[in-house]
């Protein structure tokens, strides 16, 4: 009993570590311009069931996640195990549910961290969690829009022909969430249509305002927690 009490005590204090380590692996794997056969897959579902035990803690929140977050999984592995050519609207399945859930995620992760009046190491790496989330639903955002609106992304380059199948595109709009989030911008992939300009120019806002709200945060508490520690002297 002892045993089984400091393991659940170990994961629970490391929790946001584990996810930490299912998405970066989850990235890599969708930034791959190989299929990957059933690694790709496997990966988003563990990641997805692993945001549902750790990130979603309101059992109302957790209802909704949870149809999202189906959804998609046996969406995408219906894609898998079919084969064949993918169907554009099981995919349009896969990317709104994945944008749904991945963007509660963050705003759960958000709320959180306000919440918090102690911030642990683990809680920081939380924060890492929900940007990881933000570029995974603008990915998947992204990869909507190109559907919807073939040519709403013109690519230079290499990349030009790779958003004409499935594992290209993820790997192409995850690579270009992420440098859009961190504000980079590379220029080989420039968005065209109305919908890809105002996600992406709303993608660049939304990751200045998410540090700037993280840096405010964990100052405040760290000045509260200081407060505290000289009333108790």
């Amino acid at each position: 009993m002892e045993g089984t009490a400091l393991e659940h005590s170990l994961l629970s204090r490391h929790r946001y570590l584990i996810l930490g380590v299912a998405l970066v692996l989850a990235l890599i794997l969708q930034m791959g311009r190989s299929a990957f056969p059933y690694l790709r897959e496997s990966a988003l579902t563990a990641a997805i069931a692993l945001v549902l035990l750790i990130v979603f803690d309101r059992r109302s929140h957790r209802v909704l996640a949870l149809v999202a977050g189906a959804s998609v999984v046996a969406t995408l592995w219906s894609l898998r195990l079919t084969g064949g050519t993918p169907s554009r609207s099981l995919e349009l399945v896969v990317h709104v549910g994945a944008v749904l859930f991945f963007a509660g995620a963050v705003a759960a992760v958000l709320r959180r961290l306000v919440e918090r009046r102690v911030v642990r190491i683990d809680d920081i790496l939380g924060t890492l969690c929900g940007y990881l989330l933000a570029a995974i639903a603008w990915a998947n955002l992204y990869s909507a829009i190109e559907l919807t609106a073939p040519g709403a992304f013109a690519l230079t380059g290499p990349i030009q022909t790779q958003i004409d199948n499935w594992f290209g595109r993820e790997a192409t709009f995850t690579y270009y969430s992420l440098s859009t989030m961190t504000t980079i911008g590379y220029g080989d992939i420039t968005p065209l249509a109305p919908a890809a300009r105002s996600a992406s120019v709303l993608q660049g806002v939304f990751g200045q305002f998410y540090i700037a709200v993280i840096v405010a945060q964990l100052v405040g508490s760290k000045l509260a927690e200081g407060q505290a520690g000289e009333k108790q002297r």
